[in-house]
């Protein structure tokens, strides 16, 4: 009987450490996320942010001049 308390007692402190720690998780991740949004970009419409923003187009391969292939090679 005492070996079947032991068994419940350190399971039992072991779903408290498991709990704790998935809080500490859940309290860093909100941390991550509050800084994220201060780096995000609002959308917005107006001409100034359009003009700043790049657009890269998806088809054209990667091209590098002669100077940065021998460089490389």
């Amino acid at each position: 009987m005492k070996k079947k308390n032991n068994e419940n007692i350190d399971i039992q402190t072991i779903m408290a450490m498991f709990v704790a720690y998935m809080q500490q998780q859940m309290e860093y991740t909100e941390m991550k996320m509050d800084v994220m949004t201060e780096w995000e970009s609002e959308d917005c419409g107006c001409s100034g942010c359009e003009k700043r923003t790049l657009t890269v187009p998806e088809n054209n391969e990667p091209s590098f001049d002669d100077a940065f292939t021998k460089e490389w090679l």
